[in-house]
């Protein structure tokens, strides 16, 4: 059976390759986001295993080897994006890395037992393949720490089977080697691949029949047609703190040429400075950033809702923000508003943090270019629009009806689906409304936008982020690149601007149903958007960020005072953190038996490997040598047949050379070593 045992100490050949480990194993947790798959390695770092057996260490080094393979197939496929959808191939990564990072927990405590380079080393360079696929990886630090570790090992560790018998001595060619050849290949691949990529590109489309896919997010155009099928991404886009879910919106477009939407060239305006606000909740929400405040030009009701936006990526200098802003406060410079309520960042990207006061829309008048402009239609249209349209008008008695029966027939004609394959003709709305009836957000706005366009109904066409119920960590709502959608907003007498989503909200949300968290990656999120604003104050003012801190604290703290429970498990936990302190020093001082004597400093690291082998194959077979018998007494203990004539004579040789080294004074050569372990494998 196998035998964990505390280590004593590590050489620097050991450490060597524990550096080379755990920076292996830190880049994927830290592409992955799963902390906690690195527990197993930070555990073998304090034990040492042995005497597995022989089916045992063969099915360990198998296992390796069948994930090490997969691990190269998952980063052709994510190369080879449009092959498969991302999400599947993230998963794949987190499965296979969760694997890898067990094995190299295994390899690192019995680095005895299994030679790191047919263990250790090709599982902890297929980690870092795994890691650094994916745009979130940031793979350059712990590639470097992983390969000093490397070249550390290579440097001190004498190789098995080595015919030096005193101390080891570095090896010099083979780490040149080693470095050139890893340098060679990666300038190789530096400057070859960009060059190759679009040949493989066209040549893989060739292949998969000219299929393409992307991942859902933020586009500057709806541009129809161009991607047949669609991932959801888990990437975090921003996180919200509001009181309600609320679309976000980034671009109103209202030009369409029948494949895609734009928005001319319109009038933007800098923001003014607003005037102080009067006291109550929303100037303590509006003054607990950092920043200054501006305002819109609207005027502020006792309606007003406040909404804290923090930036996870770059947002090409959008701000995103519910309909209606009124005040915007950011730091960095004075954003710019268009007619349509788009607020721009003063730089690009946009600042990591802002906040917005928001209201319901004000009632202003449509002027004659903007009525141009919200019923313009691309030439040449399919005349079964045209057909439809007028049908749906003669059924109708104003603007609200019609588009709620227009809204409803693309709901019971057509499915939302992220998979809508080629598209065959130079008219995507109508094929997807007569032929394909399937399609995702994109289409079913741009269908609803052209028709309400051919009744006479202003409409205009909205990019930005779906912020769901369902969005919500704790206390604010997480948005991920997958919540990137597409609505129209209408122009009806006596109202003004109106939102409506021509999408079907259930079907929309039964696709995403599997991208939502368990607790543990809850928790971590709760975590991580604590380090996120964190780190967006102080880039803006330090001090601003001590003293959010500390509120914080605060708070955490009076927390804790009204949940009794939890004041005593901290309790608990401290007591019991201070009582391990003042334990484990009298555990380290107690002296051992002579038993556990480490055997290692009387005959050498190799014949007690040896030992242990040999031990390992009388257990397996049934005859584990108790510890009151001496290894020779017990081999001469076993009766005729129990051991197979090739193990018996090889158990004499090794407990042969044992004694002459533990009694004799005989210093083994390692080629002796070498040919028992051979013949006793």
């Amino acid at each position: 059976m196998p035998r964990l045992s505390l280590r004593r100490s590590l050489t620097v050949g050991e450490g060597s390759l524990a550096l080379f480990a755990v920076a292996c194993v830190f880049a994927y947790v830290r592409a992955q986001g799963w902390w906690i798959v690195g527990l197993p390695v930070l555990v073998s770092l304090g034990v040492s295993l042995g005497n597995p057996s022989p089916h045992a260490r063969r099915l360990v080094e198998r296992s390796a080897w069948m994930l090490v393979g997969l691990a190269c197939l998952v980063g052709i496929g994510w190369t080879l994006y449009f092959l498969q959808v991302e999400e599947r191939i993230a998963e794949l990564r987190g499965v296979i890395g969760a694997g890898l990072v067990v094995l190299v927990a295994t390899f690192l405590a019995g680095h005895r037992v299994w030679r790191p380079e047919r263990g250790l080393v090709p599982t902890g360079l297929a980690i870092l393949v795994l890691s650094g696929l994916g745009s979130v990886a940031r793979l350059t630090p712990s590639a470097a720490v992983a390969a000093l570790g490397l070249v550390g090992w290579l440097i001190v560790e004498r190789p098995a089977g080595s015919r030096d018998s005193g101390q080891s001595r570095p090896r010099w060619a083979p780490v040149f080697l080693f470095m050139a050849l890893a340098t060679g290949t990666a300038a190789g691949v530096i400057r070859v691949l960009p060059m190759a990529q679009p040949f493989v590109e066209r040549a893989a489309r060739s292949l998969t029949s000219g299929s393409s896919g992307g991942s859902a997010g933020l586009s500057e155009s709806g541009e129809l047609g161009a991607v047949e099928r669609l991932g959801l991404s888990r990437e975090v886009v921003l996180r919200l703190w509001s009181d309600r879910p609320t679309m976000l919106r980034a671009r109103v477009l209202t030009t369409f040429d029948g494949r895609a939407w734009t928005a001319p060239e319109g009038e933007v305006l800098p923001l003014t400075p607003a005037p102080s606000v009067p006291a109550g909740a929303l100037r303590e929400r509006i003054e607990g950033m950092p920043g200054a405040t501006f305002g819109t030009g609207a005027p502020i009701d006792g309606d007003a809702e406040w909404a804290r936006i923090l930036l996870a990526s770059s947002s090409r200098g959008w701000m995103v923000t519910p309909r209606q802003p009124l005040l915007v406060r950011v730091a960095g410079g004075t954003p710019s508003i268009d007619g349509a309520g788009i607020v721009t960042a003063p730089f690009r990207p946009a600042p990591a943090m802002y906040g917005v006061t928001h209201g319901a829309p004000a009632l202003t008048p449509l002027s004659a270019e903007e009525r141009a402009a919200s019923v313009q239609l691309p030439d040449g249209l399919d005349p079964r629009l045209t057909e439809l349209a007028e049908q749906m008008f003669a059924q109708s008695t104003s603007d609200a009806e019609r588009v709620d029966s227009t809204l409803a027939w693309i709901g019971r004609c057509c499915r939302y689906s992220l998979d809508v394959g080629r598209f065959s003709s130079e008219q995507p709305v109508a094929e997807f409304l007569f032929e394909k009836r399937r399609g995702y957000c994109e289409y079913f706005a741009s269908a609803a936008a052209i028709l309400l366009r051919l009744q006479g109904v202003p409409t205009r066409y909205v990019t930005g982020l779906n912020v769901q119920p369902a969005n919500r960590r704790g206390d604010h709502f997480l948005v991920r690149a997958s919540d990137a959608h597409a609505w129209i907003e209408v122009w009806l007498e006596g109202v003004g601007w109106v939102a409506a989503d021509p999408t079907p909200a259930a079907q929309y949300a039964a696709l995403r149903v599997g991208l939502r968290d368990g607790w543990l990656r809850r928790a971590w999120e709760s975590i991580s958007a604590f380090a996120a604003e964190l780190r967006a104050r102080a880039e803006t003012d330090w001090r601003d960020a001590l003293t959010w801190l500390a509120v914080g604290a605060g708070s955490l703290l009076a927390r804790l005072a009204r949940r009794w429970e939890l004041g005593i498990a901290l309790f608990l936990v401290v007591a019991a953190v201070l009582a391990g302190r003042r334990l484990l020093p009298r555990l380290r001082r107690r002296p051992r038996p002579a038993s556990a004597i480490s055997l290692v400093s009387v005959v050498g690291p190799e014949l007690a490997d040896l030992m242990q082998r040999l031990e390992g194959r009388w257990s397996s077979l049934g005859h584990p040598r108790p510890v009151h018998r001496a290894p020779l007494e017990h081999l001469e203990s076993l009766s005729e047949g129990a051991l197979p004539l090739s193990l018996l004579a090889s158990s004499r040789g090794a407990v042969d050379c044992y004694y002459r080294a533990r009694f004799g004074g005989y210093r083994p050569d390692p080629d002796e070593i070498y040919r028992l372990r051979n013949a006793l494998d």
